[in-house]
């Protein structure tokens, strides 16, 4: 859905929260060269611009997802209000769609 939004010049933004990353290399991306992603956002150690490269398709952005998610929505279940962190970080988002990949388990992400 997010290709063809972006070929037909519709602005897409899809956070990848799903640790397999099955998005991520979807867009073109390996997971394993990830530095920047869904959990930095969510824990707040970088912006959403930050954590947005460049994908091989055109009009669709991406927030990538790496390996090492598990281990951020560990962290972020620690913290306060981590159900509210995605939400802020999406708050200034200039997207006509915004898709979110979401991990089969439920998870401080998915809530």
């Amino acid at each position: 859905m997010a290709a063809i939004l972006g070929a037909r010049g519709r602005s897409v933004l899809v956070v990848d929260g799903d640790p397999q990353a099955t998005a991520t290399e979807w867009f073109g991306i390996d997971p394993n060269d990830v530095e920047l992603d869904t959990g930095a956002v969510m824990l707040g150690r970088v912006t959403l611009a930050d954590a947005t490269p460049d994908t091989n398709v055109p009009g669709v952005q991406l927030v990538p997802a790496a390996p090492s998610l598990d281990g951020d929505m560990v962290e972020l279940s620690k913290l306060l209000g981590p159900e509210q962190r995605l939400k802020r970080a999406l708050a200034d988002v200039q997207a006509d769609v915004v898709f979110i990949d979401c991990p089969g388990s439920i998870s401080p992400f998915t809530i």
